[in-house]
């Protein structure tokens, strides 16, 4: 029957009756999947460019039954197990929920536009090493602002804490940041580079950095 379909549905009188035949076959025990498979395929081909009519009806009825018996797949134990049919569900998700996108990020939803993000204009260290002004601008892009997360680091460990902020489009703005003790002592003592980074939330980009050079005071 591969063979015969190979060169598409025959339109010789007879067809149909051969089809309804090779479908009241199909479900004889011990019929080997590969088989079956590749009848389901040389019928699918066939089907494609069949002119409608009694053979190209009896087609379709032989790919209903061959993909009938496909959906039966045997288990690890010579059994059968027939796939689930419930159907998918279908109810809307709730006025403001989060819509999950792939790879595992979230959006809300009516979000738009979506690729901008803060950047860091300066980084200056005062002299006494307690405390460093970070200049950070939001790009007139923006749909509503930028709500920004700032990071420091010096030498592996948190240089200050500072909570998220909210910066207005196309605004630039100079924050003053109160360095630890730990980062103070050893900017002091051995100087350093520390290294700030924004993260602008609910951007598609990436975060920026910025690093700057600290040298170790005079008098520690």
């Amino acid at each position: 029957m591969q063979a015969l379909l190979g060169g598409g549905l025959p339109t010789v009188a007879g067809t149909e009756g051969l089809l309804a035949t090779v479908d009241s076959l199909l479900g004889t025990a011990g019929v080997d999947t590969s088989t079956l498979q590749g009848l389901l395929a040389a019928a699918r081909i066939a089907a494609g460019s069949a002119a409608p009519g009694p053979g190209a009806t009896a087609l379709q009825t032989v790919i209903g039954t061959i993909g009938g018996l496909l959906g039966a797949t045997t288990s690890p134990v010579g059994g059968t197990t027939t796939p689930s049919t419930t159907p998918p569900s279908t109810t809307p998700p709730k006025p403001g929920a989060t819509i999950p996108r792939p790879g595992g990020t979230t959006a809300k939803p009516g979000a738009g536009f979506t690729a901008y993000r803060a950047s860091i204009g300066s980084v200056k260290v005062a002299k006494n090493r307690k405390r460093a002004k970070i200049r950070i601008s939001c790009p007139a892009i923006a749909p509503r602002g930028c709500l920004v997360t700032l990071r420091g680091v010096v030498a592996g460990k948190k240089a200050f804490k500072l909570k998220p902020f909210i910066l207005v489009r196309n605004v630039s703005r100079t924050f003053t940041v109160k360095l630890g003790r730990t980062t103070t002592s050893r900017l002091r003592k051995k100087g350093g580079s520390m290294k700030v980074t924004a993260a602008t939330s609910f951007s598609t980009l990436r975060a920026v950095s910025k690093s700057v050079k600290v040298a170790r005071s005079a008098k520690h």
